[in-house]
């Protein structure tokens, strides 16, 4: 695009030193602008510059032209963030629950649960035993109670057992 003074400006090298110093000492500028306003290359750049400045605006219509458009689908990637907002802390609280059930229904802590149990059971039915030797419970109500709790801690350390032999085999 830039080339020699001689390509640019071929009146240049017509005019003799005379003129060309008149011209640089010309203390009216307009002569100066005058001579190369008129130059081929101030032409095509001026010409460049408009098709540019055409181009700039035909771009800038057709971002005004997608606006809504884009407009549109940032409200839809906001929605779509906040749902997955939720979603993500329902899933959180979903899988706090589920670990906490995982930790309640875990074999080890059902049989250990199980094992408690019984030993309540026995522990009720020693102290039936100790209120009947103590004398504050008749026989008839020492035999009930005694073999009711009783019966239940030996059902529970006979589910212990047979849970125990599962809970093996499974794993």
């Amino acid at each position: 695009m830039w080339s020699s003074v001689s390509d640019n400006f071929p009146e240049v090298m017509t005019m003799s030193d005379t003129d060309l110093q008149a011209l640089l000492d010309s203390t009216e500028d307009q002569v100066l602008w005058d001579k190369m306003a008129t130059a081929p290359v101030i032409a095509s750049l001026k010409d460049e510059a408009k098709r540019l400045s055409e181009l700039n605006r035909i771009v800038a219509l057709e971002n005004m032209a997608r606006k809504p458009f884009l407009e549109e689908k940032k409200s839809k990637l906001f929605d779509l963030y906040s749902t997955a907002g939720e979603l993500r802390q329902e899933f959180d609280d979903l899988q706090r629950q589920q670990e906490t059930l995982a930790q309640q229904f875990d074999p080890q802590m059902i049989q250990e649960q199980i094992r408690i149990a019984a030993a309540e059971a026995e522990m009720q039915s020693d102290a039936v035993a100790e209120e009947f030797i103590a004398g504050k419970m008749d026989l008839d109500a020492f035999l009930g109670n005694f073999l009711e709790k009783r019966k239940l801690a030996h059902t529970r350390k006979a589910t212990d057992d047979l849970f125990g032999r599962q809970v093996q085999n499974s794993f």
